[in-house]
């Protein structure tokens, strides 16, 4: 019985510790709002839209002194000079949407964060339908017989994996 006490005791200790690391990391980004959400890893929300078929955990969502919510997503790369990648665009679009969904509030704009430099990303109606047209193009060939089927042999994968439930080649 001592032990089990002892363990939790630890299990306790490790998780304020965890957050506490986390808490000074957010503090040293400087980031340009307050954030009231953030992606530390444990238990912390993942965003769905039944709508789109969506489903994300951005790295933070900030809420500006105007109370517009703005998304973060970090990169680990440096940004060339050639600009972020399409699929970091639309990913960044993609939490805009849930966003928008989740808080009920519409999303002007996120924020891509690299090592060397962080740039604003407008979600415009351009953006909005380029997302739109991406997961209608993903749906209907996730939906066809003749479609891309799991890329992966990896059990760990599916675990992780947000459409496992819906998933017909889901491994065990």
């Amino acid at each position: 019985m001592t032990w089990l006490l002892v363990i939790s005791g630890l299990f306790l200790c490790l998780g304020v510790l965890l957050r506490l690391h986390a808490k000074r990391r957010l503090a040293d980004l400087e980031l340009p709002g307050k954030p009231i959400y953030w992606d530390s890893g444990f238990n912390d929300e993942t965003f769905f839209s039944d709508r789109h078929g969506l489903t994300g955990k951005p790295d933070y969502i900030l809420k500006t002194d105007a109370g517009e919510l703005v998304p973060i997503e970090r990169k680990s790369r440096e940004l060339s000079a050639a600009g972020p990648y399409e699929g970091e665009i639309l990913q960044l679009a993609a939490y805009c949407l849930l966003i928008e969904e989740h808080f009920e509030t519409t999303v002007h704009c996120g924020q891509l964060q690299y090592g060397n430099r962080s740039i604003d990303i407008k979600f415009d109606q351009a953006l909005r339908r380029q997302l739109l047209a991406a997961l209608k193009a993903i749906n209907d060939a996730s939906s066809s017989p003749d479609g891309p089927r799991r890329s992966h042999n990896s059990p760990a994968r599916c675990r992780a994996c947000g459409f496992r439930t819906t998933c017909g080649d889901a491994l065990p």
